[in-house]
């Protein structure tokens, strides 16, 4: 459901899933929102990505982040990795007012390579899956 606003996704949840019933897309979102303020805080590096930042950092090859979560769950995705997060040039969350929509769409993507100096150039590497993972 990328791209998605929450409530949108939400809905499409709770229809898909046939619990609409007996838990409306509101509720659901809080009853989310409630189990990510515990499980983003502990979300762990995925491997090979502290390495990877490093090396790409210490060879000064400018690095930044686009991610398509709101600051306030980045937040608490990063909290934990605060001095590997320092190592960008910048970062683009999907709550930033040039992204006008989510993904797939490539506006955060554009975001993030216009605010290298001179703008986006080649080679533009995206790397998936996430950086983050919560258990």
């Amino acid at each position: 459901m990328m791209g998605k606003k929450a409530i949108e996704a939400a809905r499409v949840f709770v229809e898909e899933t046939g619990i609409s019933d007996s838990l409306t897309a509101e509720d659901f979102l809080v009853e989310r929102e409630e189990m990510l303020q515990k499980m983003f805080p502990t979300s762990d590096l995925m491997p090979g990505a502290s390495r990877l930042i490093h090396h790409l950092h210490e060879n000064g090859i400018p690095i930044c982040v686009a991610m398509g979560t709101h600051t306030r769950h980045f937040d608490l995705k990063t909290q934990r990795h605060s001095k590997l997060f320092s190592l960008m040039h910048h970062i683009v969350r999907g709550d930033d007012p040039e992204v006008k929509q989510g993904k797939p769409s490539p506006d955060i993507f554009l975001a993030a390579a216009n605010r290298f100096e001179g703008g986006p150039v080649d080679p533009l590497v995206s790397l998936q899956p996430r950086m983050l993972e919560c258990q």
